[in-house]
Parts: structure tokens; sequence; C-alpha cells
């Protein structure tokens, strides 16, 4: 049998090492404690951040400065680079999914991902020059 371990759902941006960016920018990492599922078609409203914590801030994209959207790993470090970092849990509900439908978007952008054999867990790893999963 599989054991599950639960992970938190957790969604970031990292921040490039390489200048010129802000000198005050940090990763951004946002927790999510609770996720709006629409009933009909059960899809997650990832842009929902009324149950969630962040930390860091990133002035380079002003969309995004201090949240991350749910399911999200974004990086713009460099080519083909996977250096954010991201999880979605389904533990302990009647819900799951298949990784196959995650993508990259962006330029020289990558990912990498993990699930459970129940596809109710994944890590992510996204990025690129900028990019994301």
């Amino acid at each position: 049998s599989t054991q599950s371990t639960w992970v938190p759902n957790v969604s970031a941006y990292a921040v490039p090492r390489r200048r010129p960016w802000g000198r005050h920018d940090q990763d951004v990492v946002t927790r999510w404690f609770m996720i709006r599922i629409n009933p009909t078609t059960l899809l997650v409203h990832t842009g929902d951040f009324t149950y969630t914590a962040s930390q860091g801030h990133c002035g380079h994209h002003p969309e995004n400065t201090t949240t991350v959207p749910f399911g999200t790993a974004f990086a713009c470090e460099g080519p083909r680079r996977a250096d954010a970092a991201a999880s979605i849990n389904f533990f302990f509900t009647p819900l799951s999914f298949s990784p196959f439908h995650f993508n990259h978007f962006f330029h020289i952008s990558i990912f990498h991902w993990n699930h459970t054999s129940r596809g109710q867990s994944v890590a992510l790893r996204g990025g690129g020059y900028c990019g994301w999963v």
C-alpha cells in the first residue's frame, strides 16, 4: 500500500540572484490554508488569496509583488533552470488530478513534477528566463 505524507500547499516566485533587481526583493512564497473550487467544473480558483499567507516581495513583476497564484512555481534566473518550487496537496479530500494537465509557459521555460500514485499530491519545480508552471 502507498503511504501518504502531508505536504503544504505552497506557491513561489524565486527572485533571480543575478542583477539588476531591487535591493530589497526577496523570494515570494504563498502558503494556502484553503482554496476555492468551482463545484460545477471542479476547477480551482488560483487567484483567490482569501485564506493565504505570503512572505517576500518582488517589484520586478507588478502583478505579483507579494503573492503567487495557487499551484505556481515561477522563476527568472536563466534558460531551462527550474529554480522555483510549489506543492499541491489534496490529501484528506475526495479530489485528485492528472499531473499531465500541467504545462510550462514563457521564455525558455522548463518544469518538473513528481506526484503520488493516487494523484492527490504533486511537487512542482519551474522556471526559465522567465518561466512558470
